[in-house]
């Protein structure tokens, strides 16, 4: 549900309502009938496997879900495809250029740990969020974290069924488990 109390184009009161050749009540701008859709934000990450077969998992730095491990990826830019979003966080987050080896899965998910906290602290906090995956591998650089990461390791699959609940985000966790079938 949209959460703007005042519209984003003109500053005028927003207040839910049934559009026009809508199906659903919509949060409207009462001064310029601008429509809040609230569609969810996409995200792209990578399931970055090496030679022996293993996963590569980041541990969260940052809320929501911070300390648990977490598929390297993030929100995709205004008109960035999903790949090159999918290609840049690898960069941003582990100093490494990845190949894009498929499209795996789509999830839909919320950005969201139902913690107090983090929804003090994280702009964009229980959006709706389509994930997007991809199977990669590392074609070039070294994995150096960033601040947004405290740290990566590779997991076999085995290793990673064993600690599923330790995973953030329950799209992650439905990702990882098909992975692992």
């Amino acid at each position: 549900m949209s959460k703007f109390k005042f519209c984003p184009m003109c500053g005028g009161d927003m207040a839910f309502k049934m559009p026009e050749f809508d199906h659903i009540e919509r949060n409207t701008c009462r001064k310029c009938a601008y429509i809040d859709y609230n569609n969810s934000k996409p995200a792209a990450s990578a399931l970055i496997l090496n030679d022996e077969g293993k996963v590569l998992l980041v541990k969260r730095a940052w809320h929501p879900y911070l300390g648990l491990w977490d598929v390297p990826g993030g929100f995709v830019e205004g008109g960035e495809h999903p790949e090159d979003g999918c290609r840049r966080e690898a960069l941003e987050e582990l100093g490494v250029n990845i190949e894009i080896d498929g499209l795996f899965d789509i999830q839909m998910d919320v950005y969201s740990d139902g913690n107090e906290e983090s929804a003090a602290q994280v702009s964009g906090y229980g959006v709706h969020v389509m994930s997007i995956y991809y199977k990669a591998h590392i074609v070039s650089g070294e994995l150096t974290p960033t601040d947004e990461i405290a740290g990566y390791e590779w997991f076999s699959l085995e290793e990673v069924y064993g600690m599923i609940s330790q995973v953030a985000f329950k799209a992650n966790q439905k990702v990882l488990r098909k992975l692992i079938t």
